[in-house]
C-alpha cells in the first residue's frame, strides 16, 4: 500500500471537512428557515468547525461566508444583533478576498439589511437593501436571491410607509417568478401586493 504524503493527507481532510460542513450548512439553513433560530445556530456553528482554518480554497471560503450569513441571522434572532453584524463583518472581510465575489458581496448586505429591519432599524435597512439589490442586480445573481431581496425590501418599505416602492418590488418579482418558473416567491409577492392596497 502506497505512503500519502502530508500535502494528499491534508488534502483529503480538507475535502472531508468541506463535506460535512456543506451537509450541516444545508441543515442550518433549513432549521434557519423554518423558524428554528436556536437549532440553526447550533449546526452552522458545528459547520464552521468542521472547515479547514485558514484554507484559501475558493470552495471552502465561499461555503464559510454562507455559513456566516445564516448563522447572523440566526445569532440576531436569539442572541443579539451585534452578534449577528459581527458575522457579517467576517463574511464581508472574506468576500473581499475572492476574485469573483460580487453577488456574495450584495447579499452580505442584504443580510445585514434584514437584520437591521428585525431590530427596527427600518431606514438603515432600505439603505442596504437598495444598495444589495443594485449589486445583484450588477451581478447577475440568481432570480430566487433576486426576488428574495425584492420582497424583503418590499417588505420594509410597507413598514417604512413606502407603499410605491413596495408594489414596485412586489410586482418585479411576480415578473421574475413568472419567467424563472418560482411560484412560491410568486405566491408570496402577491400576498403581499393585498397588504399594500
Amino acid at each position: 500500500m502506497p505512503l500519502l504524503h502530508d500535502t494528499d493527507v491534508t488534502a483529503a481532510t480538507s475535502r472531508a471537512g468541506v463535506e460535512a460542513a456543506t451537509a450541516l450548512r444545508k441543515r442550518g439553513y433549513r432549521a434557519a428557515s423554518a423558524g428554528r433560530p436556536a437549532d440553526a445556530a447550533k449546526l452552522l456553528k458545528q459547520a464552521l468547525r468542521e472547515l479547514p482554518m485558514g484554507s484559501d480554497d475558493p470552495e471552502a471560503v465561499t461555503l464559510r461566508i454562507r455559513i456566516l450569513i445564516t448563522l447572523s441571522y440566526a445569532e440576531a434572532e436569539t442572541g443579539s444583533v451585534a452578534d449577528g453584524l459581527s458575522h457579517l463583518g467576517t463574511a464581508h472581510d472574506l468576500v473581499a478576498a475572492l476574485p469573483e465575489g460580487g453577488g456574495l458581496r450584495a447579499i452580505v448586505k442584504d443580510q445585514q439589511a434584514l437584520i437591521l429591519h428585525r431590530a427596527g432599524r427600518t431606514e438603515e435597512a432600505i439603505a442596504l437593501y437598495d444598495e444589495s439589490v443594485a449589486r445583484m442586480e450588477a451581478a447577475g445573481v440568481d432570480a430566487s436571491t433576486l426576488s428574495t431581496a425584492l420582497v424583503n425590501r418590499g417588505l420594509t418599505s410597507i413598514a417604512y410607509g413606502r407603499p410605491v416602492q413596495a408594489e414596485q418590488d412586489m410586482r418585479r418579482t411576480i415578473e421574475l417568478a413568472d419567467a424563472e418558473d418560482l411560484p412560491l416567491m410568486k405566491a408570496k409577492a402577491r400576498n403581499n401586493l393585498g397588504d399594500i392596497a
